[in-house]
């Protein structure tokens, strides 16, 4: 009697074990797959992160040196999570007959291996690639970043392919056009023709707004066009009035106005292809300008450099592609072979600067590198495009500059 209930306890004891083993070993298998999961998630983001802002440098690489751009779609990544594999087995032979009866088994071997994820590359289509690559920005994206605080002269040199200047007093009209071809040596040296005029009207409007307040715009008249963005002087009575400036839905078939004190600046915006085409012409060397670093390549129009207030002004070049190497592989946003030779672009800036009351403790070469950000917006454009709806990009990495 007591064997039995000795045994009885001793099986329990065994089972209880066995349990709680199995439960370990769940335990193991589902922290496992969690990391599983969370580490395939993260590699199939960096894998298109990494297409996407190759694809965009490799076209600006391509309109640097004329030759034609392509841009593909790339589906989403799906992985089921199963396996697949071969299996050979052993059977029908006795063990002590293998010698005499070979050939009359089976032999066999299994071995699995996890599915690779599913994706695909194509081609755009016709109407695909007219409305993505070839339609004039949508002013809501131009809306989008003016408003969660992007540098005003980054998006106004690369989104506005032309812009008309009106006086509030009726005066004579500027129309001006952001012609890459006639920007040279970073429209210095008292350049105001073609592309520089652009470029000087936009530091000017882009200083202009550092200082000024924005209010709410007035509502315009059943179908008439209204201002995008209305600024006056702070302290000024308009300002006073009303501050807010609530969103209102944009018209793609209007201009983008801006209205800065008494005047008026009626925007047409760029499509993607030719804001990369614009950035791709700007890389082609300037022989009137300061070399670039060896094995670099920069643009030869400068905006307003990271955590630098506009009126110091501290410009970077739109643009900078460098020769790859072990480190730019790494950390660069996007490295791409063009013409068998490896390239990056997009160096991370990870210094922060401020000394207060001293501009040139942060004057550094590479720390103002904004290539980054270029192919950020680029990228964004792109994905916006592509969305069945507007979903508004994240906030910028660079600095606001008021």
């Amino acid at each position: 009697m007591r064997f039995a209930r000795g045994l009885a306890c001793l099986v329990l004891a065994l089972g209880l074990a066995a349990c709680a083993v199995s439960e370990a070993h769940q335990q193991r298998r589902r922290e496992a797959t969690a990391r599983r999961i969370v580490d395939d998630a993260i590699a199939f983001n960096e894998a298109y992160r990494g297409t996407i802002t190759a694809q965009v440098l490799l076209n600006v690489m391509r309109a640097a040196d004329r030759q034609p751009r392509q841009y593909t779609s790339m589906s989403g990544f799906t992985q089921t999570g199963g396996s697949s594999g071969a299996s050979i087995t052993v059977g029908g032979v006795a063990l002590d007959q293998i010698g005499e009866s070979w050939g009359e088994g089976e032999f066999g071997f299994e071995r699995s291996r996890p599915q690779a994820p599913d994706f695909s590359v194509a081609p755009f289509a016709t109407q695909e690639f007219a409305n993505l690559v070839l339609r004039p920005t949508d002013p809501l994206v131009f809306r989008y970043y003016w408003d969660s605080g992007w540098n005003p002269d980054l998006l106004l040199m690369l989104l506005v392919d032309r812009v008309r200047i009106m006086p509030a007093d009726g005066g004579a009209a500027r129309d001006l056009r952001n012609t890459p071809g006639t920007i040279s040596e970073d429209c210095s040296g008292g350049r105001d023709e073609g592309g520089c005029a652009f470029v000087l009207a936009m530091r000017q409007l882009a200083l202009e707004l550092s200082r000024a307040e924005r209010i709410a715009a007035p509502t315009p008249a059943d179908g008439r066009c209204g201002a995008f963005a209305v600024y006056v002087a702070p302290g000024s009575e308009p300002a006073q009035q009303t501050r807010a400036a609530p969103p209102r839905e944009a018209d793609p078939s209007c201009p983008v106005e801006i209205v800065v004190g008494d005047q008026r600046y009626l925007m047409a915006l760029r499509s993607l292809d030719d804001v990369i085409y614009y950035v791709g012409h700007l890389m082609r060397p300037d022989p009137h300008a300061r070399g670039a670093g060896q094995g670099e390549r920069a643009a030869r129009l400068g905006v307003t450099a990271p955590g630098m207030p506009l009126w110091a002004d501290e410009r970077a070049p739109l643009f900078r592609i460098v020769e790859a190497n072990d480190e730019t592989e790494r950390s660069y946003a996007a490295t791409v072979t063009y013409a068998g030779r490896r390239y990056s672009a997009g160096a991370p800036n990870d210094r922060f600067c401020y000394v207060e009351g001293d501009l040139e403790a942060c004057r550094t070469g590479a720390y103002g590198d904004m290539s980054g950000t270029v192919l950020e917006l680029l990228v964004g454009m792109l994905a916006f495009n592509q969305s069945s709806e507007a979903v508004a990009p994240p906030q910028n990495s660079v600095l606001e500059i008021r």
